[in-house]
């Protein structure tokens, strides 16, 4: 057997060594919380919100006609939800009371989502009324007056930095500052979104669940879906990924390697929609 020869860290080396394991161990641990996601039709159309492991399934709203919009977005904090309802831009808490409007929006709010110190939340609307042509906008989470940052914009996804927002125009990933500059292309893709260490963005490219890092680089296909994504979220531990189908069908859940794939929600009837993840308060 060969013989293995122990080199003693030096003395500098040693410290850092256990300051950055020491910095793990104390480190915060992400714990997943529910999905909401919207659900449709008939009398079933709603919010819902789900535990991880697909029971506790339960409806926390539910709109005043069928084709409402059903997308939701977890605070930071695991405390509320901001989600599109006929009349604008609104937040709730957990368990579906204390709803407030921020904003009565345009005509066709769509897609919240919170910059992580939870102080703002940027979403998508029309650029006038009974227009055709959307942007997005960035507004205080208690309300305010809404800030157009970029014309033609989807899918709005805001980075665990706080820096940038990533969107979704015409089929290509961009980043921008949430003051609307330094716009920057990523790649072709849509719905992004992000790892919640920042290290990689999941998004639809053709249909199917890729992933890449924030750069573009990197770019795999995580696994093909019939039809196409609608709403993609990360877990907070980073070991799923949850999407929507195009057509009827579950929630699916994914590991990021294309492993592991399973239904989270267990009526393949319905068309399910618009994940998100929450972490654990």
């Amino acid at each position: 057997m060969r013989s293995v020869r122990l080199v003693p860290l030096a003395p500098a080396a040693l410290v850092l060594a256990l300051v950055l394991g020491s910095s793990a161990a104390a480190g915060p641990e992400r714990a997943n919380g529910l999905v909401a996601f919207g659900a449709c039709c008939g009398g079933d159309v709603g919010i819902y919100v789900i535990k991880p492991n697909g029971t506790g399934q339960r409806r926390i709203y539910k709109p005043p006609f069928d084709d409402a919009s059903l997308a939701t977005a977890w605070s930071p904090s695991g405390t509320r939800i901001a989600y599109v309802a006929p009349g604008g831009l609104w937040t709730m808490s957990a368990a579906g009371k204390n709803r407030k409007r921020l904003t009565k929006g345009i005509g066709d709010t769509l897609s919240p989502t919170w910059s992580p110190n939870g102080k703002q939340i940027a979403f998508v609307d029309l650029v006038k009324p009974h227009g055709r042509k959307y942007a997005l906008y960035v507004m205080g989470s208690s309300g305010g007056t809404p800030r157009r940052i970029v014309k033609g914009a989807y899918d709005p996804a805001w980075s665990p930095s706080g820096r940038v927002i990533a969107f979704d125009y015409g089929g290509v990933l961009w980043t921008v500052r949430p003051d609307g500059t330094g716009r920057k292309r990523i790649g072709p893709g849509r719905s992004p979104a992000w790892a919640l260490d920042g290290s990689r963005l999941a998004f639809d490219r053709k249909g199917d669940l890729w992933t890449m890092r924030p750069s573009g680089t990197g770019a795999r296909e995580v696994i093909s879906v019939p039809g196409a994504t609608v709403g993609i979220a990360w877990s907070p531990d980073g070991h799923w990924i949850a999407y929507g189908l195009g057509d009827r069908g579950d929630i699916m859940l994914v590991h990021p390697d294309g492993s592991g794939s399973r239904p989270l929600t267990h009526d393949p009837g319905l068309f399910h929609s618009e994940p998100s993840w929450q972490q654990k308060p």
